[in-house]
């Protein structure tokens, strides 16, 4: 009988990484299962006809040899109609042996039956038809092989031998069937997940998550009942990438995502709302209650880093939805301009709608750059610094203590700036050391930083050109207020 064993190897280990050789790696077993129950039938023929053994070798070569070769080429050549050319071969053999059999009525109809399901249940009516006919023209060259010899009446010894292949076969085909339904169904579940999670985090995908909130928005505004949107974005995320690398990067959102499942509750909606920046859908909750969970998630972030050796921080926005709030799309876009103000007044902070005067998180530990400007138009500012952070212009600001308060992403790269690294002297002292960034043009950085305090205190204003240690030239500019210091780098036209 022909092996039911796939071949081990090659081909095996493709398998293994390959999902699309799952599908004739069954046919390979139906395939050896089913021709082997039908040379133990035509043996039992062949042996009572005693015909010579040359008539033997067409059967055993297309039920021993065949279904290996079968498989061998369509690894060599996996498409859709090498199987399909396969088993329209089959049926042209299958009939070829029809006359050899002497038309035996039980084996031939059985052979016909068995072939014919197969191919039903891998090709379709198409494919059946077209073996109908392979097996007509195999019947045809068995005549001319064979010649015509006629014995319809069964012997008993020919029904038990047709009576595995009767009985077996119907069950592999039920198996394979099973299997193929099996995988669909696994591989639609699996779909409609990558349809609406993201691949990285596990989370739901934007467009899922704003589905849900605008379902969620129907449901509140028709039950009265409170609901929540809160938005998080990890701060200095791209520093993370620039220092770390990628890698670091995507353990770094795996890992924040993660805390949030531990801390959300099983009907709250969490969401990559793109790049470093998530959405929590909180359904029957009120602002004060979101804002507990901030408080909770950036305690978390504090006391476990998501990232080892460097602190990642979170800036929150939270909205609950009120009276004038028109549409989901307006609760998101409120709900994200409190995110940014949360993000441009300081990063490590929360702002919850209708509290803004109360941001929590980092004004314990951060010091605004100028109250007076702020206290005026807080939005006009946040829009500034939101337009700084995204230009190419490095810009910073520091503290009346020479603290880095706020830097964009471009003064960061220029400074090549590594966690932990806040203070100004520290940040020249990295500089001098690195060979990178600003040139120091002093034999110290100590120095250095002696003569430049001095020049602050007396020219509150000043612009300068800067040379870095990949030959750029900038031109810069640096203002002193009371409470801090502001310096800004901008590119020089020549040097």
């Amino acid at each position: 009988m022909a092996s039911a064993a796939p071949p081990a190897g090659h081909a095996h280990a493709r398998s293994l990484h390959c999902p699309h050789l799952a599908y004739p790696r069954r046919l390979y077993l139906l395939r050896g299962v089913g021709l082997g129950l039908l040379l133990l039938m035509l043996a039992a023929i062949l042996h009572h006809r005693q015909v010579p053994w040359t008539a033997w070798l067409g059967p055993l070569l297309h039920c021993l040899l065949w279904p290996h070769v079968a498989y061998r080429l369509w690894c060599r050549w996996p498409y859709r109609r090498t199987a399909r050319h396969q088993l329209l071969l089959d049926h042209f053999l299958v009939g070829a042996w029809t006359p050899l059999i002497a038309f035996n009525l039980p084996a031939s109809a059985i052979a016909l039956a068995a072939i014919l399901a197969i191919g039903t249940t891998l090709g379709g009516a198409r494919v059946a038809w077209r073996g109908l006919a392979c097996h007509a023209a195999g019947v045809v060259a068995g005549l001319l092989v064979y010649g015509v010899h006629v014995q319809l009446r069964p012997t008993l010894e020919y029904v038990l031998a047709s009576l595995p292949l009767l009985l077996l076969l119907p069950a592999g085909i039920g198996h394979f069937s099973h299997h193929v339904m099996d995988q669909l169904q696994r591989r639609h579940v699996e779909l409609e997940r990558q349809g609406s999670h993201d691949g990285l985090s596990g989370l739901f995908n934007r467009s899922h998550w704003e589905t849900a909130v605008r379902t969620e928005f129907s449901r509140s505004r028709r039950t009265g009942q409170p609901a929540t949107l809160m938005l998080v974005d990890l701060d200095h995320f791209k520093q993370v990438n620039d220092l770390y690398g990628h890698a670091a990067g995507d353990q770094t959102i795996l890992n924040f995502a993660n805390l949030l499942r531990r801390h959300l509750r099983d009907f709250d909606v969490p969401g990559r709302y793109g790049g470093e920046e998530f959405g929590i859908l909180l359904p029957d909750t009120t602002s004060s209650e979101a804002l507990a969970l901030a408080n909770r998630l950036r305690e978390s972030l504090h006391a476990q880093p998501v990232l080892a050796d460097h602190m990642v921080t979170a800036s929150f926005g939270i909205a609950e939805l009120v009276v004038g709030i028109d549409n989901h799309s307006a609760w998101i876009r409120a709900t994200d301009r409190l995110l940014y103000n949360a993000k441009y007044s300081g990063r490590d902070r929360i702002i919850v709608r209708g509290r803004e005067d109360q941001a929590g998180g980092g004004a314990t530990d951060r010091t605004t750059l100028r109250p007076a400007m702020s206290s005026r138009e807080p939005e006009v500012l946040s829009q500034l610094l939101q337009g700084i952070d995204i230009s190419g212009t490095p810009i910073a600001m520091f503290d009346p203590s020479d603290r880095l308060v706020l830097a964009n992403d471009a003064y960061l790269a220029l400074h090549c700036l590594p966690g932990g690294v806040d203070r100004y002297a520290d940040i020249v002292h990295h500089c001098h050391r690195q060979r990178c960034g600003p040139v120091i043009d002093a034999d110290s950085a100590d120095e250095w930083l002696q003569r430049i305090a001095g020049v602050r205190r007396s020219q509150p204003w000043r612009a300068f050109r800067v040379d870095t240690y990949d030959g750029r030239s900038l031109r810069a500019a640096e203002t002193c207020f009371n409470d801090g210091w502001i310096i800004a780098s901008f590119v020089a036209v020549g040097h």
